[in-house]
This record gives C-alpha cells, structure tokens and sequence, in this order.
C-alpha cells in the first residue's frame, strides 16, 4: 500500500539510493605537505667544480651541500556540483539575493560548484522537485521542500548531520520553526527533515493617527479585550451613506485558518486536537463550544458591525494599511519591512504601532503570538554529495545567508541568538519591538501544520465553507459543524489510506 502511494505522489517516481560521499582525491602537493602555505626545507645537492691552489693547478670536484627553501603552493580545490532548486519564483529580489549568496557561498563552501535552479512564473517548488525526481534529475537540495518529501523517503534526515556540527548546534532557532522540522515520521522514528526557517509570526499592525482622530487610546502592554476591541474597531469605521467604505477599523476576515483561529485560540479553544503520542493531528474540534463562540465574535463583527471589507470590497482599490485606509491590520512579522521600507523612502505618511490580539476577559493572561514555522531546505537522498549539500543550505539557512535573504526579501529572523539579525531587523524600531523578541518568536506554532496527510484538501474545504459563511448562506454554527464533519472524514480517509 505504501509502494502505491509513493506512486500517486511522485507519479511513478523511482526513488533512487542515496549516492556515496565524494572520494578523497588529492592532489601530490597535498601529500607532500598536507598543509597549504607551509614553508618546507629540502635539500638539494650541488655540484661545483672549484680550484684549489697548491703545488700543482689541480682540478677537482667538490660536493658542497646546500640547503633551499620551497614555498608550497595551494592545492588547487577540486569543486563538486551542488543544484537547489529555488522556492520563490522571480521577483524584485531575486537578483540581489542569489547573487550575494552565490558571493557568499564561495567564500564560506569553497568545495561546492552551486547552480540555482529558477522556478518559473507558475511553477510550484515542490511540484518541480516531484518532477525532476521522476524523471530522474533531481536537485542535490530543494529549499521548497515539503513535509510530504519526508513521508515518501526521498529526502534526508539531516538529524544525524546537525548532531555532529557544533556551529549548528549552537544556533538557537525560533521554536515554531524548530517545532515544525522535527517530525516523528510514518515508523515511528524522530527525524529532522529540513532546516528551520524564520517564524512568522501573526500581529496587529495599528494605524496610531486614525487612532488619534478617532479618540482610539490604547496601551501595547496592557491589551484589549474583545468588548474593547470591538468598540475601538467600529470608532475607527467610515462608510459612506451608501454603504461604500472610506476607512476600515480591521482588515482581519481572510479564508485562511489563522483569521479566525487566533480568536478561537484566544478564547482557550483550537481547530484540531493533537495525538500526544505522534504529534500529529487526530481530529477537527472546529465545532467545540468555545470556537464556536469565537466564529460568532468574528462574524458579528463582520456582518453586523461591518468594521472591514464585505464579501465584494476585499478587491477594492486603495483599501489597504499603507495607503492609510486600514486602521488595524493582522499581518505577518514580515509586513515589518515593507512598513520600513515605506519609511525609508518617505512614502508612509502616518505613524503606526504594534498590537497583540485583544485577549477574552479583561484581565486574562495573554497568551503568546502564535506563530507559523517554516523550513529553508531539504536535502534530496539522490545526491552524491550529502555532506556538500548540507554545508550549503547551513550557510543559506544560518546568519550569514539568512542576513542576505532579509535584506533581500524581508524575511524575519530565524535563529534567537544571532544578535547581527536582529539589529538589522529592528533598525529603525518601531515602538514596541519587545513583541518581535519577547512574544512572537516564542509563539506556539499554529495546529495546521501538525496536519499529517491532505492538507489541501481539509484547507479547500475550510476556505469554501468560510466564503459561504461571509456571504451569508450559513449560521456561525452550521458552518463550524460542517466544517468539522468534513475535516474528520478527510483524516479518517487519509490514515487508512496511508497507514491502514
């Protein structure tokens, strides 16, 4: 049964062995010295033909040794192709972040010849790899890998390679990221199956002049509870008579799970229940009592309270946080450099501040920003180079590279103590940067990604039935308990089929 779902993946996919480590093939000078520059003395034996004055002019020979210094010179490295299929597709950076870690590469993996596989506009990562697996050219390392990879045995588990590196061990990684590659895999086994990447994690990103205008006052400190929230959201609204939005008080109703989980999160509720055992989700909880009550939160304020964009407005021109239009906006960590680079070049003209979720009760603990882990690379098994391979993504995914790939693309930082990321990151800082280091990056990672097989597929069934709850065609609670039924049926379908 498992051959055959190796084979609805990969589409007849033949998994290749692991290939051996490159071979140890120095050159002489090596042996010789078996240290580049060092100053070695041989010595060399002369012939010279003096004359020696006596009775007679005789001629003789004399052998006078003599001692040489030789500089050895550098062996010449003998580099080893390295391909990784790149994750993102072309956009404005893709130029300034391959070529300062093609830069970067030569210098800290001088035995590794990297090409960087593009992916085209329309091409996914990870159906690419899946291609090039099948067809038997794959990459030695894919920094758009998936979790799946994992399950289908065509990757490596890097566990064994980061318990042998000290550098890599002395890199404390942002918990939701380190959370996310670890796995316990389809035999029971803990592996790593890939490198941590940055945590984002989710936040309210609070328009301060709206605020002022509208006699909003709040402390970052001290949060709001949903009464307050709710209140706060509908002062800072303005619909024209018409209906027509000028300002929105939260832009906060997408079809993605995080919109509406951190609500039920809030409320002490999640969307899945988690095997203790596997760390794996077992079943949909999306119906409890206390997700319900916070559907029903999140929907009032949409539906009755029309503090953000109505099905219809999500598309309209203009309405968004930088053009000043949004009075509070939940984003990712990473919308912090686009706000920075609005105030470098002068085109953000108004103040704004960070904000966590408002808690349920006046009063309660505030729990932490829950956040999304991520990954920055899997190496592939079909590789010949394993070693190499991983030397390239832990320069990619450690300070050094990460550092190049958040000034290219804004990428938060992904490793807690290495203090050159976070000077970058915060600089200029807005107010309230204790939520970036204290809260977000020790966020719990949000359940979706304990979800063990057909992701998609329970992902296609939330945001459909979420259209029809934002249209008006469901109550708060059909579309909890319909959405639940579904997602049971889906995991219950999916572990017979995968692991019987």
């Amino acid at each position: 049964m498992r051959e055959l779902n190796r084979r609805n993946f990969m589409k007849g996919l033949a998994i290749g062995a692991i290939g051996t480590a490159l071979a140890a093939c120095a050159p002489k000078v090596v042996e010789v010295t078996r240290e580049v520059e060092k100053v070695v003395e041989k010595e060399k034996i002369v012939e010279q033909t003096v004359v020696v004055e006596k009775e007679k002019a005789v001629e003789v020979t004399k052998v006078v040794k003599e001692t040489v210094v030789v500089e050895a010179k550098p062996a010449p490295v003998e580099k080893v192709p390295i391909k990784v299929l790149d994750a993102w597709g072309p956009g404005p950076w893709t130029l300034e972040l391959y070529s300062a870690w093609a830069t970067g590469l030569a210098e800290n993996v001088p035995g590794a010849a990297v090409e960087f596989i593009p992916t085209l506009t329309g091409e996914v990562s990870t159906q690419k790899t899946a291609a090039l697996l099948a067809a038997g050219t794959p990459p030695d390392a894919t920094l758009g890998s998936d979790i799946r990879f994992a399950f289908e045995g065509v990757i490596l588990d890097l566990k064994p390679l980061f318990d042998l590196d000290t550098e890599v061990q002395s890199w404390e990684w942002n918990p939701p990221s380190w959370d996310f590659v670890n796995i316990v895999d389809r035999t029971g086994g803990e592996i790593i199956w890939a490198f941590p990447g940055n945590s984002d994690a989710r936040i309210l990103y609070v328009n301060m002049d709206m605020c002022k205008e509208a006699g909003v006052t709040f402390d970052p400190k001290n949060m709001w509870d949903w009464t307050e929230f709710n209140e706060a959201c509908v002062k800072l609204t303005k619909r024209a008579n018409d209906g027509t939005p000028q300002q929105l008080g939260f832009n906060g109703f997408g079809t993605w799970y995080g919109d509406l989980f951190v609500w039920a999160n809030y409320n002490g509720a999640d969307f899945w229940e988690i095997d203790p055992t596997t760390d794996w989700v077992r079943k949909s909880t999306i119906d409890s009592p206390e997700c319900i009550e916070a559907i029903e939160f999140w929907y009032k304020m949409l539906v009755e309270d029309k503090v953000g964009p109505l099905v219809g407005e999500q598309t309209i021109e203009g309405m968004n946080f930088l053009s000043g239009k949004i009075a509070i906006q939940p984003s990712w960590s990473s919308f912090f450099s686009s706000l920075n680079k609005a105030q470098k070049d002068g085109t953000l003209n108004f103040e704004y501040e960070l904000m966590g979720y408002p808690v349920r009760t006046k009063g309660d603990k505030w729990p932490n920003q829950f956040a999304n882990g991520s990954q920055m690379g899997s190496v592939l098994k079909a590789t010949k180079y394993p070693e190499q391979a991983f030397q390239v993504l832990k320069y990619v995914a450690g300070p050094k590279g990460h550092l190049i790939r958040q000034r290219a693309m804004g990428a938060p930082p992904s490793i807690l103590n290495a203090e050159e990321l976070w000077d970058e990151w915060l600089t200029p800082p807005p107010q309230n940067t204790y939520l970036y280091r204290e809260v977000m990056s020790q966020g719990k990672i949000g359940t979706w990604s304990k979800i063990k097989y057909d992701a998609d597929k329970i992902s296609k069934v939330y945001s459909n039935e979420l259209d029809n709850l934002k249209a008006g065609n469901t109550t708060p609670e059909e579309f909890a308990k319909t959405v639940a039924e579904q997602h049971n049926q889906i995991i219950e379908e999916a572990f017979q089929r995968e692991e019987g």
